[in-house]
């Protein structure tokens, strides 16, 4: 590893990345509130069926280079040359994808009813299709620069967050609002290209696309399958069900969605590490971050689940307005798809990307897929949003199970150490103090906040109490960077 890349700890990158999750989790809870109660449920569901069917092209205009791409390039960082060399022929394949994918795209509108119905809307989001190539974001994610993946994002939040409290007033600004997230990813994309040039020179020069087409597609396909369970499904419910059951649906997920991103932080960190350990075979090394990553999804999951299913009718109401508590089922079913979805996250990304197993992913998530889909069409007529987070659970616990059998004999790890019982044990303490303080009936708000602080509290204590590593840490990398915007440390040490 160069100079530059040894400068860059785990701990450092995932101070970033736990910045980057923080600030989408803030933001979400600042923002969608307010959209949700000015745009109301039907205008919402509009705007989120459309986002999700664009983001369902993405994927195929995307191909598996988002995935694919943060291993390659973090295999040829060291050598420019050959990391210009990868990043031209990922790039260009990405934008041929694009191009056949947009020209479908456009061809929908002569075959789909609701994109007739609100054309202007799919057209705006049509622009999170075309833009895909220009991403890159996977470049940044390879070479460990999450500094600045960090900083490009506050600039873009903090300016679609205004945006949204300046021109979306009134519940037919829902356009608005769909162009304002577009313009988020949109302009993202567009300094991510221009950014590029840091590290890398776009060339059309002895470039070799064959070696990549097979893990691209095997990639692809595994990211396809997965959509039928993370974005057709949505797509799905759309069409059988109302907007506002859309609505209902996409919040309880979205919620799911934030808190499964916490978890799952330290993960998306450590793929390029592992993926470094495993090309020099550092075995050792691999084995001890992939325990650590798991035990960090037990650290942070198991007491948000708690939470969620003691908590879930006053999140709703303070996160979506009263109208939203109907959905209060759903959010607690959906619920142990934070921890699944984690784990998944972790036996696909950690190991047998690492490991170079794409195919196995492509099966797991075939079968997954396959699933979701046939439960889908029986439970969504019959349950509506409250069906299709029930199918979720069963896809999820499947694909978990399948991907657990296929990481056998690659590398040995334990999946669950006696010290992962601390973590059972400290969300049962959330469970008994959450439950204390809704026998109170203070109200949804008061509920919500006392019951959140307490549990931070009364977990964190008995995280202290059993020394569990994950805590102290924490607190020296805190300590770390205010020592750092003090001026006391020297920029170069590290914490080991």
């Amino acid at each position: 590893m160069s100079r530059k890349m040894q400068s860059r700890s785990i701990k450092k990158n995932y101070f970033y990345n736990a910045l980057l999750i923080g600030l989408r989790m803030l933001f979400p809870l600042v923002t969608y509130p307010y959209v949700l109660r000015v745009l109301g449920p039907e205008n919402v569901g509009k705007v989120n069926l459309a986002i999700s069917f664009a983001m369902y092209f993405s994927i195929f205009a995307g191909l598996g280079i988002p995935q694919y791409g943060i291993r390659e390039c973090a295999r040829a960082r060291d050598d420019k040359e050959a990391l210009s060399r990868v990043f031209s022929e990922l790039f260009w394949l990405n934008m041929v994808s694009m191009i056949v994918t947009s020209a479908v795209y456009a061809a929908c509108f002569f075959y789909v009813g609701k994109m007739q119905q609100e054309a202007l809307l799919y057209l705006i989001v049509g622009g999170i299709v075309i833009m895909n190539p220009f991403a890159v974001e996977w470049l940044y994610a390879g070479v460990e620069d999450y500094r600045y993946i960090s900083l490009r994002s506050i600039v873009f939040k903090v300016a679609s967050v205004a945006a949204l409290f300046l021109l979306v007033l009134h519940p037919g600004d829902y356009l608005v609002y769909a162009g304002i997230t577009v313009f988020a990813t949109v302009g993202a994309h567009t300094i991510n290209m221009l950014h590029s040039r840091s590290y890398v020179r776009l060339t059309f020069r002895g470039l070799q696309f064959k070696k990549h087409l097979k893990p691209v597609m095997a990639l692809f396909f595994a990211a396809f399958v997965a959509s039928i369970y993370t974005r057709f499904d949505l797509v799905l419910l759309g069409f059988l069900g109302a907007d506002k059951n859309v609505a209902f649906y996409n919040v309880d997920r979205k919620l799911s969605l934030l808190a499964t991103s916490v978890v799952i932080s330290l993960s998306t960190v450590l793929v390029p590490r592992l993926s470094y350990y495993f090309k020099q075979g550092m075995i050792g090394e691999f084995r001890r971050l992939a325990e650590k990553s798991i035990n960090f999804i037990y650290f942070l999951g198991f007491p948000i689940v708690a939470g969620v299913v003691l908590l879930a009718p006053e999140i709703l109401h303070v996160f979506g307005g009263n109208e939203f508590v109907e959905g209060a089922l759903s959010l607690r079913l959906i619920a142990p798809v934070i921890i699944l979805e984690s784990l998944n996250t972790f036996l696909s990304l950690q190991i047998l990307l690492p490991t170079g197993h794409e195919g196995r992913i492509t099966l797991a998530n075939t079968i997954a897929a396959v699933v979701n889909l046939v439960l889908n069409f029986i439970f969504i007529p019959l349950y509506m949003h409250n069906g299709i987070t029930a199918v979720l659970v069963v896809t999820h616990a499947t694909l978990f199970l399948f991907q657990l059998y296929m990481v056998r004999g690659l590398v040995k790890f334990h999946l669950f150490k006696r010290e992962s019982f601390h973590y059972i044990i400290g969300s049962m303490l959330v469970i008994c103090v959450s439950a204390g303080i809704k026998m109170m009936e203070v109200g949804p708000y008061r509920t919500f906040l006392l019951a959140v602080g307490s549990s931070f509290l009364i977990y964190g204590l008995y995280m202290i109490l059993v020394k569990d590593p994950f805590v102290y840490i924490s607190f020296a990398v805190i300590k770390k960077h205010l020592r750092r915007l003090k001026g006391i440390e020297r920029p170069w040490e590290e914490i080991e």
